[in-house]
């Protein structure tokens, strides 16, 4: 049985700076350039493959939103620091967000329940476990720019033989509480969603569009389109995502975007080059 119905659930804060600008950084004026990734790096790969991936994915980004983090791959966290990156990971949870600490530094950083654990969602999967989404607030320290950055990954079992009434409220649960979340981080200035949503707008019948339009939440893959950068993030499939808000397009603006294949999960890496104003 469902384990009860879903309620909202404040977002868990952890404050780690100022939100003033530190000594010596730049004045916000001017523009920054953000390159970000999102990377299901699926649970069951090894630390050798995990640090293979990602020697790849920091050389080519600033920041990167991952997902299916075990507490086996907490092991990787040193490794990210020798290459000089820092990282942020809330206790059970899977959704962990890292960056160059050369480029960034911490500002705050938190957590948002996304659902309750739910029993007996059918014979393929028989227990879904609570998701929370990870928000980290960075601040760009030659330009003193601040943007927030959210780690998520929805529920999988939303489609073909999966797909029932119930899969279908977890989903838009989901992404009702990450709407949310989205409306109380943007008061903080730009917001970037990445993650795994395992639906695409090309599929009308999983993808809430009514929710993101309301929200004012648009993926990369709507904005750019797909033409011109593979297949898919997932096969064919296009469930690797970045969000932002439509309302912030004269903060935040998505130059180009692109897939890292080759990568050792069954999902392909996706990188986005955004403008910060």
């Amino acid at each position: 049985m469902i384990a009860k119905t879903p309620t909202s659930h404040r977002p868990h804060l952890h404050r780690i700076a100022s939100p003033e600008p530190a000594s010596g950084t730049a004045k916000a004026a001017g523009k920054s350039t953000l390159t970000i990734g999102t990377y299901n790096i699926l649970f069951k790969t090894t630390l050798k493959q995990n640090r293979e991936d990602l020697a790849r994915l920091i050389k080519q980004t600033g920041v990167i939103n991952l997902q299916e983090f075990t507490p086996e791959h907490n092991k990787l966290f040193a490794w990210l620091k020798e290459q000089g990156w820092g990282h942020y990971h809330a206790p059970h949870t899977g959704e962990p967000v890292i960056w160059d600490k050369r480029k960034y530094e911490l500002v705050a950083a938190g957590t948002k329940k996304l659902n309750d654990a739910v029993d007996n969602l059918g014979p393929t999967h028989r227990h879904y476990t609570a998701h929370r989404a990870t928000w980290v607030r960075l601040r760009d320290k030659r330009t003193g720019k601040v943007f927030t950055t959210v780690s998520v990954h929805t529920i999988a079992h939303n489609r073909g033989p999966k797909k029932t009434p119930r899969t279908d409220a977890i989903e838009r649960h989901q992404f009702r509480e990450l709407a949310e979340l989205t409306a109380k981080l943007k008061k903080h200035g730009p917001v970037i969603i990445g993650g795994d949503l395992n639906s695409t707008p090309r599929h009308a019948a999983t993808w809430p569009k009514k929710i993101l339009r309301s929200a004012h939440l648009r993926s990369n893959w709507s904005e750019l389109g797909m033409k011109g950068v593979g297949e898919g993030t997932h096969g064919r499939r296009f469930i690797d995502h970045f969000l932002t808000l439509t309302t912030m397009r004269d903060r935040l603006k998505l130059l180009k975007h692109r897939i890292v294949y080759g990568l050792h999960s069954d999902h392909n890496a996706v990188i986005g080059k955004y403008r910060l104003k």
